[in-house]
């Protein structure tokens, strides 16, 4: 009797080395696909850069109450100003040691500041020998920090490394993101650079984009001035680390000549247009690498002169930093103007609109659309030329053509518009 005869329907064949193959090759798809899903990579980067968010969101917890417990009392520092300290520390120091960090190739900083580091022993130190040179040790509860926290990765040649900068009882820390979840944080933090998270109490004490992102541009300060004779001088603002100035310049019967600054500085005028009835002109002037100040004013000089000042940080294109302009005027009783169109060359480029109107009249209520924000904005008839100035930093290089509008029904009104692009 043979024990082996196989039951009705029951077979014993096995995979073939085709299926084998082809099973193999599903599996290696599928593999390849979780690994770009996941991308393991990019969550070791949201790792760090989640470490990077708590860390100066305990820092800047540890700082409040060193300010609640010790402001006012002998010994309070919170640090030297135009100092901009490192959590990197120099190798070459020891002890209580410091130094201007000239060993590790920092980026280079705007005129009258220096870098700080600590000794491999101290930098995280919490009795004001570290990275950050408050003692917290002196807390009457004790510090509230164990050590001070550093970046996950601390590394001078990827950027990868916290600052803090101070000012009388005001500062500010950095740290660059790594990871593409994260580097959006930059835009939303009230900081003067996009692509680096910025926490403290002033938010414009970082003199450089510590992120390295050369089209980062952002506004550091603005002012104005108008006058009803020849001559309108601008209350002083801080200019420190600007790498870009603007104005917008009104005035009457002519063309308005070059503005002047407290530091000499060289301007560039563009095109001047005129409101409908070719008395009143606006034109955009810039000034590129300029030399600053903690207190520069601006002067128009001119026929019933007004001038809208700024300062900009942010690596700008040496050879070509105007980008491209266009401009318009009526005579028509109207309540809002287009500027006219313009496309910006690039993604990032700074685009600048002025509104003219005439000295006597009052608008009012003037506003700009299309995501641009108004600097300055006046509030009645002045002594000079009545003209506002607006901004935006451009996205996406598209096409734009701001519409200013105000409450009472002007006539001759005009309108300009630039960019100015980044490297």
């Amino acid at each position: 009797m043979n024990d082996h005869i196989p039951s009705p329907g029951r077979s014993f064949r096995g995979f073939t080395l085709i299926e084998l193959l082809v099973v193999i090759a599903i599996i290696a798809v599928l593999a390849v696909v979780v690994v770009l899903v996941l991308n393991p990579a990019e969550l070791l980067k949201q790792a760090r850069d989640a470490n990077r968010v708590s860390d100066l969101n305990t820092i800047t917890r540890a700082i409040s109450l060193y300010q609640e417990d010790q402001e006012g009392s002998a010994g309070y520092t919170m640090g030297t100003a135009s100092l901009v300290y490192v959590s990197l520390p120099d190798p070459t120091l020891s002890g209580n040691q410091t130094s201007t960090c000239s060993s590790l190739g920092l980026p280079s900083l705007p005129a009258g500041y220096s870098y700080q580091c600590s000794s491999p022993q101290n930098y995280r130190s919490t009795n004001g020998a570290g990275w950050i040179p408050i003692n917290f040790s002196s807390l009457s509860m004790g510090s509230p920090l164990g050590s001070l926290p550093i970046d996950p990765s601390n590394n001078s040649s990827t950027g990868l490394y916290y600052t803090y900068e101070a000012n009388g009882s005001s500062y500010e820390l950095t740290a660059k993101m790594e990871s593409t979840k994260f580097q959006a944080t930059g835009q939303t933090d009230g900081g003067r650079y996009a692509d680096i998270l910025e926490k403290g109490s002033s938010l414009t004490l970082a003199p450089i984009d510590f992120g390295g992102g050369n089209a980062s541009i952002a506004l550091i300060s603005h002012t104005y001035a108008t006058n009803s004779g020849s001559s309108a001088t601008t209350p002083a603002i801080n200019t420190t680390g600007a790498t870009l100035l603007i104005a917008v310049v009104a005035n009457y019967q002519t063309a308005p000549p070059a503005p002047t600054d407290s530091q000499g500085n060289t301007w560039h005028g563009l095109t001047s247009y005129q409101d409908g009835g070719n008395n009143r002109f606006i034109t955009i002037f810039y000034c590129y690498n300029p030399t600053t100040s903690p207190t520069q004013t601006f002067t128009a000089n001119g026929s019933y002169p007004t001038i809208l000042a700024s300062a900009w940080s942010g690596t700008m294109t040496t050879s070509a930093v105007f980008d491209t302009q266009n401009g318009t005027g009526t005579d028509a009783t109207v309540t809002s103007l287009n500027s006219g169109p313009i496309t910006p060359a690039r993604t990032g480029e700074l685009i600048v609109s002025g509104f003219l109107a005439i000295y006597t009249h009052n608008p009012a209520g003037q506003a700009i659309d299309s995501g641009f924000t108004i600097l300055d904005p006046q509030t009645g008839a002045g002594n000079g030329e009545f003209a506002d100035m607006a901004y935006l930093i451009d996205s996406a290089n598209n096409s734009v053509n701001p519409k200013w509008s105000w409450t009472n029904a002007d006539s001759q009104v005009g309108a300009d518009i630039a960019a100015f692009a980044p490297q």
